[in-house]
This record gives structure tokens, C-alpha cells and sequence, in this order.
């Protein structure tokens, strides 16, 4: 009785959310099955690159197949290569809840994915999964696949990665040196009547400095690059500059936009020192010194630029 209760449900719930994917929320499920296509087939053109470098010889490359559902708002996405018959891991893009569409799920490993993890990642993972004995990939697998292509390219997407991982430290470094002393600034302008120029000087002498917070990073063994200091979130960042927050809410942070690396700085900085007080004159002080981006030295330079200073 209880099976065919839930059964009945599911289909009333069915029913139910088509007709209103079909109705009210029309313009959400047209853009939807837009931006799902799109992002499907940017998968599909980094697996196909990435097939003719790691693949069998003599082989095609895996065909994409997306199945867009107008009764929950998501799509279904696979890739198959014809001649191995096998098939990829199984991904779900977008959720029944219209508030949390931008979700990537991998029904193999049961994980929620960001779509803003690297192209290149779930190419890889695609490959692996065909290509491997067990239905799931193992990790080691798709970096395995990973590594091999990353062979091909014309830089190390770890060394890369890692320059991000440095300017975003810089900047931490930063706010950790200039808060307190744009705090004491602020209070001695306001205390004494005197000019910031001048305040600012005494301050520079009142404030002892810090030790440094110490950035612990590691390999991610995939090009991606993981960094986290005590008391704050864990980061991985890719070689296009992309942070992922690994705690709630897994934040999109793209480091490539100097105001976003700023807020990051900050948010870190806040984290370590655990001052949540978002009126807080010292912070806000150094991010309004800080908002000229600097001129990047030494590790926090790309090998592109170490090239032109050498």
C-alpha cells in the first residue's frame, strides 16, 4: 500500500511541476534549457580536444547526449562512444527547486559539482569514466587523464594556479599589515582633530606588526591548487583564477576580477581575526588604500610576465 501511495504521489508531483514549468515559470525553464545546452556543449568541445590527445588511437570521440526535463526544469547529460560501447558518468544540471538551478550533480559519485569547476575537469572525468573497468571513475583516474593531456599544453596549469594562490596571499598579507593601522588612524584623526596624513604617521609608529598568517596549500593533483588559513574557509583555485569556497555556500570567486580578490582578501582576513563588524574603519580603510591593483612582483607573476621583466 505504501509503495503504490508513493508511486501515485510521484506522479501527481510530476504532472504537477510540468504544468507549471509549462506556465509560470516558462521564462525560467526556456533559459534554463538555454544555459544547460550551453554549458553542455562547452563540456563537449573540451572533451573532444581533449579525446584526440588522450584517447585510443583510431577512435572517435564520445557523443554528447542532453535530455532537457519541462517537468523538473533540469537536463540530463552523458557521453557515449560508439565503438567501446560504454558510457560516461551521469551528470544533472540544475535542480526541481527554482532557487538552486545552477547545480551540477554527478550521479555516479553522488556529488554536487559547480559549474564553474574547470571544463577541462569534467572532460576528464567523462574520459575516465569511459574508459575505465568500473562504472565510477576513481580519482586517480581522471587525474590521470588530466595529466596526460595537460602534457600537451604550453604551460603547467599547477604553476598557474599557484600565481593565483600568491597575489590572493599578497592581498590577505596586506590587510593584515594596514587594518589595524588604518583603525588606530581613524581614531587618533578623530581624538586629536589632527590631518589623516598625520594621524596615519603616528599610527605607523603605534601599531606593532604582526607574524604573517601562514597559508597552508597543497597539490589538488588535478592543476587546481588548495589554500586555507586557521580559522578561515578552504579554497581550491584553477588556473583561470577561479576560487571555489569548499564550505557553505561553495561560492563562484573569480580572482581575475581585482574588486573580487579584494573582498576575498578581506573576508579571509576577517575569518582569521574573527572580526565579523562589516562597519569596521580598519578594514574598510585598508580596502580603500587597496583599491589601485598593485604592480605584481616576483611569485605573484604569470611566466608570460616573468619573461618580459627578464
Amino acid at each position: 500500500m505504501k509503495d503504490l501511495f508513493e508511486k501515485i504521489q510521484s506522479k501527481v508531483n510530476k504532472v504537477a511541476g510540468r504544468i507549471m514549468w509549462a506556465t509560470l515559470w516558462r521564462k525560467d525553464r526556456e533559459s534554463r534549457e538555454e544555459a544547460y545546452l550551453n554549458l553542455s556543449r562547452g563540456y563537449e568541445q573540451m572533451l573532444i580536444r581533449m579525446w584526440e590527445r588522450v584517447g585510443p588511437p583510431n577512435t572517435k570521440a564520445p557523443r554528447m547526449a542532453v535530455d532537457f526535463s519541462k517537468s523538473s526544469g533540469t537536463s540530463m547529460l552523458v557521453f557515449r562512444q560508439m565503438a567501446l560501447d560504454r558510457f560516461s558518468h551521469f551528470w544533472v544540471l540544475g535542480e526541481t527547486d527554482r532557487k538552486k538551478g545552477a547545480r551540477l550533480y554527478d550521479m555516479n559519485t553522488e556529488e554536487y559539482i559547480p559549474y564553474y569547476i574547470s571544463d577541462e575537469i569534467i572532460a576528464a572525468t567523462a574520459i575516465a569514466s569511459i574508459l575505465s573497468e568500473n562504472e565510477t571513475a576513481e580519482e586517480e583516474e581522471v587525474n590521470d587523464v588530466l595529466a596526460r593531456y595537460y602534457e600537451w599544453q604550453k604551460f603547467s596549469p599547477l604553476e598557474i594556479s599557484n600565481v593565483w594562490m600568491s597575489r590572493l596571499n599578497t592581498m590577505v598579507c596586506n590587510f593584515w599589515r594596514m587594518s589595524p593601522v588604518m583603525g588606530r588612524t581613524m581614531e587618533l584623526k578623530e581624538q586629536k582633530g589632527i590631518d589623516f596624513s598625520i594621524a596615519h604617521k603616528l599610527a605607523m609608529e603605534e601599531v606593532e606588526p604582526l607574524e604573517l598568517p601562514v597559508c597552508m596549500n597543497s597539490d589538488n593533483q588535478d592543476g587546481r591548487i588548495n589554500m586555507s588559513y586557521e580559522d578561515s574557509c578552504f579554497y581550491t583555485i584553477d588556473h583561470h583564477g577561479i576560487a571555489v569556497c569548499r564550505e557553505f555556500p561553495n561560492e563562484f570567486l573569480d580572482l581575475s576580477d581585482y574588486e573580487v580578490m579584494r573582498t576575498v582578501a578581506a573576508t579571509i582576513y576577517r575569518d582569521i581575526t574573527g572580526n565579523q563588524d562589516l562597519d569596521d574603519i580598519g578594514v574598510s580603510g585598508a580596502s580603500w588604500l587597496l583599491q589601485k591593483e598593485p604592480e605584481w612582483m616576483n611569485g605573484n607573476l604569470f611566466p608570460h610576465e616573468r619573461q618580459k621583466v627578464a
